[in-house]
């Protein structure tokens, strides 16, 4: 079925393409641009320093951005995105919507076929997509690499910072950036809502040391055993008197239940499965003076609003993501390469990526941790 969709959406683009010709006419003011990224919810936090350097270059264009239904609620309160489009299976509808915004540009984060054809069946009169060079996709189809010359190419590394690589898709705009700064928000409401859980949990978000943990991942590949969760969390607790908070939604019960199971009794947590939205989430996130995380969404969330991270990497590549004095990254591959690359999370080797997980003890995290908060310490000096 999916191959006789895709065939028909072909045949209706060139037939299209004979009357409206390419889609490289590269708007001088641009007044509408739809951004398409449907990936997971920590992509999508990492493309939003796309959407602010478009904003700050053309303040005056509606700018909206099309993705899977669960991004909604992350990109709430995000100033630079003017509507949210969810992306759904009804192409007709999506066709209809984007014919009649009169879309300027199209920008494509990712080699997604069917966001190419629809952005060029909806009239869109500049499509900018990448393709990937120095390296591998399997999202860079066939039925891709068949429309793709009907939009304006922009060659993107496998092997380099996708953050920082995804970057050149705004040059033919004129946008020549360099910042990778992230930014989310979160509502009155859902702030209100969070301070009034800490009081009724004896938390002051002035007075203490919060740490959250955030024991598993969407992809469960790169998951770390809860036992060893459940150690950094006695550590923290006990040498830093630290009010620690455990978060998980409904994939994530297994994870978070290792975890607690393994606690030591005189260690105090606060479980939070299933408890936040999305919006009290972030601003759960935002209120942690250290977030320790396996490589997620939330993490993602964490870096946006500057808290100090520590990232147990594990199988996926150190330069996919942010690392620096106050985002640490733990790793133990014993020199392999990264079983996990980001365009490039189908084709895995399952039994390499979990000995790479389990790998990292957890003396290997608390040491990042102790000298993360040495070096918190050091900054307020």
């Amino acid at each position: 079925m999916r191959r006789l969709t895709n065939l028909l959406l072909i045949i209706a683009v060139f037939a299209r393409s004979i009357i409206r010709g390419k889609a490289t006419r590269i708007p001088t003011r641009p007044k509408k641009i739809v951004v398409a990224q449907l990936a997971q919810i920590g992509d999508m936090v990492n493309t939003t320093h796309i959407f602010h350097h478009i904003k700050s270059k053309y303040p005056q264009v509606k700018l909206s951005v099309m993705g899977k239904a669960i991004n909604k609620e992350t990109l709430e309160y995000n100033k630079d995105v003017d509507e949210y489009i969810v992306f759904k299976n009804n192409l007709w509808g999506l066709y209809k919507l984007l014919k009649k915004e009169n879309v300027d540009v199209g920008i494509l984060m990712n080699t997604h076929f069917t966001s190419l054809a629809i952005l060029f069946l909806g009239g869109v009169k500049c499509i900018i997509a990448p393709t990937v060079v120095d390296g591998y996709t399997p999202f860079e189809t066939k039925s891709y690499k068949v429309l793709r010359g009907l939009a304006i190419i922009i060659p993107v590394s496998a092997n380099k910072n996708l953050h920082k690589e995804n970057l050149k898709l705004l040059e033919p705009l004129g946008i020549h950036e360099t910042g990778l700064k992230k930014y989310i928000g979160f509502s009155k409401e859902a702030k209100e809502r969070v301070v009034l859980f800490f009081h009724e949990h004896g938390i002051s978000a002035e007075e203490d040391f919060i740490v959250i943990i955030n024991p598993s991942s969407g992809n469960k590949i790169k998951n770390w055993p809860g036992d060893r969760f459940a150690q950094v969390a006695d550590h923290v607790y006990a040498k830093y008197g630290a009010k620690i908070v455990v978060l998980g939604g409904y994939a994530d019960e297994k994870e978070v239940s290792s975890m607690m199971k393994a606690l030591n009794p005189k260690t105090k947590v606060i479980n939070t499965l299933n408890l936040f939205t999305i919006d009290e989430l972030k601003a759960v996130i935002a209120s942690a003076n250290m977030f320790i995380s396996v490589d997620a969404g939330p993490l993602n969330i964490a870096i946006a609003f500057d808290v100090p991270t520590v990232n147990i990497l594990g199988p996926a590549a150190e330069w996919a993501v942010q690392k620096g004095e106050f985002n640490r990254v733990v790793v133990n591959r014993g020199g392999a390469k990264a079983a996990i690359y980001p365009m490039n999370n189908r084709e895995i080797d399952f039994k390499e990526a979990r000995r790479q997980a389990e790998a990292i003890t957890a003396e290997m995290v608390i040491s990042e941790v102790d000298d993360l908060y040495n070096t918190l310490m050091l900054s307020k000096q």
